[in-house]
């Protein structure tokens, strides 16, 4: 348990997949959303061409 968590007290489920939603670092044609209290992953839009 790091120090922040300490002072602060456990995060409630919302604040931990908030949280870990933020910190995503995907392509530029994927998109992150927050359903039902998880985190989905999609491919945005289709192929052009």
């Amino acid at each position: 348990m790091s120090t922040d968590q300490k002072a602060t007290g456990p995060s409630s489920r919302w604040e931990v997949v908030l949280r870990a939603w933020k910190e995503l670092d995907l392509p530029e044609e994927w998109r992150a959303e927050i359903f039902e209290g998880d985190i989905v992953l999609t491919r945005a839009g289709g192929r052009s061409g």
